[in-house]
């Protein structure tokens, strides 16, 4: 059995915002927020943030809590892993880097990890740094010179075993340091309690503050001095209290407080929002009164303010909104009320995709160019669709609309920028001026009769030496001022006396030389004078007619290729000879000579061939050809234009999938790396670059109906579009077809309808939608109670079909008892669903899968096969006309079965209890039968087929696994059982894994299988790595985690070793898993680490570099 090696990275770092704080880390106001696993920092500048520094965390924050230590202008920050790792950090201005001041491990050995979240609290005199983890223990870290040096930890009994919330209260700094806790009792009541921590006799004693609060409370938050005190936050209430005797209360919306935010330093006014999505101020005055005004809406009701959300005030009005279940915003209050009567202006949203509950990925019909990824994100109003590709941007500046444009091309003169668009008949020049740092003009040369070239079309247009413009047409050539357009030296004819017959077919220009491919299979070189007169100093008969050339001064070479072969020919300047040929699998139409770097880098022959695919070739120092590497864009012909883009050398690819080429980021080897650009349908495009304060990397982008002024985005990024649906959507499935998807949703119905015993709370719905625009096609509502849980596209008996799985889920049932299993047949005409095949069975249809002709569905517990029935159903089982689904057979044998995927005739099953099971249908019995199964208990949560004995599984602990069986084995026993073959831990947790990829087809030595999304928005790429690239990058990986140290002194070979159960199973080292993100840090490390690190694994570091340069493409 070979051993499955897996290659892991991230795509798309985590999005939701699980932990944010504002403080002076870099000595200004930051805003520093933990994203599950990555931990950054801000800058406020004037309307926006400005990103810092961005880290990866080896390990899932827990908790983020910023203090001052005394005599400090800086913040520190206290961070702590759900692994019980914790640090303080600090930023170092003199090495401008990230530092870890202290690090430790707050785990014991014995005792119960606490079901209500760690927390970890600083006190506020800097005496003390308390954290508690485990139910009735209290780890306290003693700190001196003001919070600068960090004790021996030590613990302390506390006798609140359901601590909710836990602060310190802010006291005078001879005074004893005063804990606030609110817990639970065994009554479910819930109390506040202070004690005074004595650190010398380490014990925690009683002090004056012991009462109830209302059983809904959940927050607290201390009061800063002279006030004293603390805040309580519960459902309907929000009480000061200032001693423990005194308090005052308010009483709020009705709605749950889910964020609080400090405005003032000292504690007089506080942002609170509830999980409707209003925001409030709430004021505290001397005495300890306080007073709660609404000042507006943020996002949508119920999303923003949810579990874990927060409200950071920045400055001068900024506030910033995090959520795990939304969209993060960056508000403004302002001092006078909008049109609505709202003290709350957006400035802007910041996508979160997270939580991700399942995923599409929708392929190109023509199976060219880069594919999508859709996700069901988001939950309750502000569920929606997202539609994710990665590529180069253009922001758009303006549009116009232009048909029957040829080609465009620019020049520069002097004192203006001007674009020469070509047409049929003739030809127009605009003059481009600025008009802002995103705007620009344009006006149009109307001198037609002094510039009598205006009335044909242009074959090429580019700039000479000295301020001279070389423009050729199908008749002519012509050299003009830059300033004037008008001819320079002679009427501009290619040579005296030529044929009326003779015309100009194709033309390049290049410095001083003019190449030009004429009608009767001529090739000319053409040369401007001084004067502006144009000589001709050699020519050439061509046996086939030219499809397409270019000529590099530079570089002497001049590259062609024909009509009637498929084939590239180099030639030398200045005698036209023939150097090299090489085949071609299609006819260009289109060729580039290009060096992507700097003089020593090689040059490449680019030729963009009629069927939509780029060849490339590297020149050698003789000037020979090397082997062709094809990279398919898309299904229109291609054309190349070069230019260069923020500093670096790239290449346009016009056609129906724009794309980049450009030399790999690192600028090491010889390969090209390859780009989609996010628009549509790209005909011609040329570089737009003026006078000093232009857009950088401006361009004009002519298609069939318009042209578009905009620039391009400085590095290839993810580009996502947000679908708002109002509901919650599930699951997903697509179908090319007919270009629909279909949704399952869960819309939360109004409090009029909740109010009302009779009507449920949700209501579901069956959603057909056009994959291109979104366009809501149909709408089907399920039953009350009823719940759409899984959906499949398949055909069935020949019919396209959407298999959807339902479970109806009653208030009075632990366990869903009833559900429902449909088909709908897809009309792909009329794109609407119909339904034609049902079955009611005894449980909810939690997953379900094509299989062998029929629907395989898990049922509860149980495995049933179905096939469509030839005689309608019953009147129980749905309306008349409908057919009826029959269990062929089933299995039962697990616990709570979830997923489901199958391989032929095979197929595995996930469980909740029983994690995987591979089965297999017999066909003589028929029946469904157990081959072999992962004897450990793990909760699964997604799972794939890697091939037809190995699995990859996602458990409920952030953990991957590789299962495999031994069908080689020779014993009964051992081919039964499937064994764990490899281990890695993701901290995500993975709720859908689909087989496919986003990038652009490329030549890669490591192809990606699979896209994996997460709860927190994280997206992830997995591929298959054969044994000498494992033994390599695992190589790579134990020389890296010596050199790049993780924030708070984390250890990568901990944050990534498997752990089932958190806090109490065995940590097992990670194995046949590869790191993708710390392997492709060695891209950023300087040239001395790079070269040190190649020296540890053998390996020259060029090489090492151009291997994991590739690497990072399959995302």
């Amino acid at each position: 059995m070979a051993t499955p090696y897996q290659y892991v990275v991230t795509a798309l770092a985590p999005t939701a915002v699980t932990h944010a704080a504002v403080c002076d880390f870099t000595g200004e106001r930051n805003l520093v927020l933990g994203r599950c696993t990555r931990f950054q920092v801000y800058a406020l500048t004037k309307s926006s943030l400005r990103l810092e520094a961005d880290l990866p965390v080896f390990g899932r924050l827990a908790v983020l809590r910023p203090y001052r230590p005394r005599r400090s202008d800086r913040d520190w920050v206290v961070i702590v892993t759900e692994r019980l790792q914790f640090a303080v950090i600090a930023y170092d201005e003199a090495t401008r880097q990230i530092v870890t001041k202290a690090s430790g491990s707050c785990a014991d050995k014995i005792g119960r990890l606490t079901d209500n979240g760690l927390h970890a609290e600083v006190d506020p005199t800097c005496r003390v740094l308390a954290m508690h983890a485990y139910d009735g223990l209290l780890k306290v870290v003693p700190l001196s010179e003001g919070g600068t040096r960090f004790g021996t930890a030590f613990n302390m009994r506390l006798d609140e075993l359901q601590l909710v919330a836990m602060c310190f209260l802010h006291v005078d700094p001879k005074d004893p340091i005063t804990l606030l806790v609110l817990f639970e009792d065994t009554r479910h009541a819930r109390h506040l309690r202070s004690y005074t921590v004595d650190l010398e006799m380490r014990d925690l004693k009683r002090s004056t503050w012991d009462f109830p609060v209302q059983a809904t409370a959940s927050k607290i938050e201390a009061l800063p001095l002279p006030r004293g005190g603390a805040l309580i936050f519960s459902d309907t209430s929000i009480t000061c209290h200032i001693d423990g005797k005194r308090s005052y209360s308010t009483t709020t919306s009705g709605a749950a407080v889910k964020a609080v935010g400090r405005i003032d330093e000292d504690g007089s006014r506080y942002l609170v929002g509830d999980c409707d999505g209003r925001l409030f101020v709430l004021s505290i005055d001397t005495e300890g009164t306080i007073d709660l005004d609404m000042i507006g809406h943020v996002s949508q009701p119920a999303v923003t303010f949810f579990t874990q959300s927060s409200l950071s005030y920045l400055d001068n009005g900024f506030v910033f909104v995090g959520s795990v279940f939304g969209d993060a915003q960056l508000i403004r209050l302002t001092a006078e009320p909008d049109a609505s009567g709202e003290f709350v202006d957006v400035i802007e949203d910041i996508p979160q995709i997270g939580p991700i509950t399942d995923m599409a990925i929708i392929k190109p019909q023509d199976r060219c160019g880069q594919s999508r990824l859709i996700t069901c994100s988001g939950t309750f109003a502000d569920g929606s669709l997202r539609t994710i590709c990665n590529g180069i941007g253009v922001e758009a500046y303006s549009s116009l609309p232009v048909r029957g444009l040829v080609a465009l091309f620019s020049v520069r003169s002097a004192d203006a920028t001007y674009l020469v668009q070509s047409f049929v008949s003739e030809t127009r020049v605009v003059r481009a001026s600025l008009v802002s740092p995103t705007s620009l003009e344009f006006a149009e040369i109307e001198n037609r009769e002094a510039s009598p070239f205006l009335t044909e079309p242009t074959l090429y247009c580019g700039n000479m030496r000295d301020d001279r413009i070389v423009q050729c047409t199908t008749s002519s050539v012509r050299v003009v001022g830059g300033s004037t357009w008008q001819p320079c030296g002679d009427d501009g004819r290619m040579r005296d006396g030529m044929d009326a017959d003779i015309t100009i077919c194709h033309a390049k220009a290049s410095l001083d030389t003019i190449i030009l491919a004429l009608n009767d299979n001529t090739l000319a070189r053409l040369s401007v004078g001084k004067d502006g007169s144009i000589v001709e100093h050699a020519s050439r008969p061509e046996s086939r007619e030219i499809s397409c050339l270019d000529v590099d001064d530079e570089f002497q070479l001049v590259a062609t290729a024909s009509w009637s072969s498929s084939c590239v020919s180099l030639l030398s300047l200045p005698d036209l000879e023939t150097v090299d040929q090489a085949s071609l699998p299609y006819l260009a139409r289109s060729i580039s000579i290009v060096r992507f770097g700097p003089a020593r880098a090689p040059i490449f022959v680019l030729c963009g061939l009629g069927d939509g695919s780029v060849v490339t070739f590297s020149v050698d120092k003789g000037s020979r050809l090397s082997a062709p590497t094809r990279v398919i864009i898309g299904t229109h012909p291609v054309s190349l234009t070069p230019f260069t883009s923020h500093g670096t050398k790239q290449v346009f690819v016009s056609c129906d999938r724009p794309t980049l080429i450009s030399a790999p980021s690192s600028g090491a080897g010889g390969d090209l790396a390859v780009i989609s650009v996010n628009l549509k349908d790209v005909t011609c495009m040329a570089p737009l670059e003026g006078e000093p304060g232009f857009p950088e990397a401006c361009v004009v982008l002519g298609s069939p109906s318009d042209v578009t002024i905009g620039a391009l985005d400085a590095v290839q990024r993810w580009h996502i579009r947000k679908v708002p649906l109002r509901q919650q959507p599930r699951r997903i499935a697509h179908h090319p077809p007919s270009h629909t998807l279909l949704v399952l949703t869960l819309a939360v119905m109004d409090e009029a309808n909740i109010e009302r015993d009779e009507e449920p709370p949700e209501q579901c719905y069956i959603k057909l939608y056009d994959d291109q625009t979104f366009e809501e096609l149909q709408s089907v509502p399920l039953l009350p109670f009823e719940c759409g849980s899984a959906v499949a596209q398949m055909t069935l008996d020949g019919l396209d079909v959407f298999i959807v799985g339902t479970a109806f889920e009653m208030p009075d049932e632990d366990e869903s008892s009833a559900g429902r299993l449909m088909a709908y047949r897809i009309d792909s005409e009329r794109r609407r669903l119909q339904l034609d095949t049902q079955k009611r069975v005894n449980g909810g249809v939690y997953a379900v899968e094509p299989f062998s002709g029929g629907v395989l569905g898990t049922i509860n517990n149980k495995i049933c096969l179905f096939r469509r029935a030839a005689e309608l159903a019953d009147d129980d089982d749905g309306d008349a006309g409908i057919r009826a689904f029959a269990i062929e057979c089933s299995h039962i044998g697990q616990v709570f079965s979830t997923h489901l995927k199958a391989c032929g005739d095979l197929f595995i099953v996930g469980d909740l209890m029983k994690s995987v099971t591979l089965m297999a249908y017999d066909s003589s019995v028929p029946a469904l039968r157990e081959l072999a199964r992962d004897a450990s208990q793990n909760w699964v949560v997604c799972l794939q087929v890697l091939d037809d004995s190995t699995y990859i599984v996602a458990n409920n602990s952030h953990n991957l696994m590789t299962l495999a069986r031994n069908v080689q084995a020779i014993e009964d026993d051992q081919r039964a059982q499937l064994d764990v073959v490899g281990r890695f831990h993701l901290g995500q947790f993975v709720n859908s894994i689909r087989r496919g990829s986003l990038i652009v087809d490329q030549d890669l030595d490591v192809c990606p299988q699979f896209l994996f999304g997460t709860i927190s928005g994280m997206i992830g790429v997995t591929a298959s790595l054969s044994e000498s690239q494992y033994a390599l990058l695992n190589r790579v990986e134990a020389s890296l985690r010596g050199l790049i140290g993780g924030l708070g002194g984390f250890k990568h070979e901990f944050g990534r070793a498997f752990q089932n159960v958190e806090g109490y199973s065995d940590v097992i080292p990670s194995h046949n898993y590869v790191d993708g993100d710390l392997i492709e840090m060695f891209l950023d490390l300087d040239p001395a680490l790079q070269q040190k690190v190649a020296g540890d694994v053998g390996v020259a570091r060029d090489d090492l570099h151009r291997q994991i340069e590739r690497l990072s493409r399959i995302h």
